[in-house]
């Protein structure tokens, strides 16, 4: 049976739950640093795991959604891997979307971080796709907002924490961004 209830950030210090919030650290940060990897077949290889043990570590702490979701951004990452052009396809993206609406049938419990999973899974997919870097930093930024509050609500300290530093690190792409186009504009002839 799912669990159909509303988790809040909770303060329940039990081992188990700070064992579960540990597990979460390291797949959050295995996830998060897969973009230092040299070659794009390691990245997708670290991705993959970290996606695939995020979703185990939401799923311990209540998430049938987040689990299958995660899951299936891993094995899309994995199915990347071994594309010939190590990218995500539009094949095996429209998998994960059909995969994803699939699980949130099946998952379905009308809650309100059950909305707010599914709407940032959806626009984490469409962002992938998207080739100008603005534009996927804009998507990704408003993707992370809604996982700092699905974190928030699940009890992840992990997920919360994560989700929040990209946030940063997008506001800080931005900032140099327009620092820079100032100071150019400002520069003598």
């Amino acid at each position: 049976m799912i669990d159909k209830k509303l988790h809040v950030m909770t303060m329940d210090l039990t081992f188990t739950y700070l064992l579960i919030q540990l597990f979460g650290f390291v797949v959050f940060g295995i996830y998060a640093t897969a973009s230092f990897r040299k070659s794009r077949r390691d990245l997708f290889t670290q991705e993959g795991i970290g996606a695939i043990g995020m979703g185990i570590q939401t799923l311990l702490l209540g998430s049938w959604l987040a689990f299958a979701t995660n899951t299936i951004h891993g094995l899309m990452v994995f199915c990347a891997r071994n594309h010939p052009e190590l990218r995500i396809s539009r094949q095996i993206l429209t998998s994960g979307v059909c995969a994803t609406i699939i699980c949130s049938v099946l998952f379905w419990d009308n809650s309100l971080i059950f909305y707010i999973c599914l709407i940032a899974t959806l626009i984490n997919f469409v962002a992938r796709t998207l080739k100008n870097d603005t534009s996927l930093r804009l998507l990704s930024m408003l993707s992370c907002t809604l996982w700092v509050a699905f974190h928030l609500l699940l009890g992840s300290w992990a997920g919360l924490f994560f989700a929040t530093v990209a946030i940063i690190g997008h506001i800080n792409y931005f900032s140099k961004r327009l620092y820079l186009g100032r100071a150019q504009q400002e520069a003598p002839i």
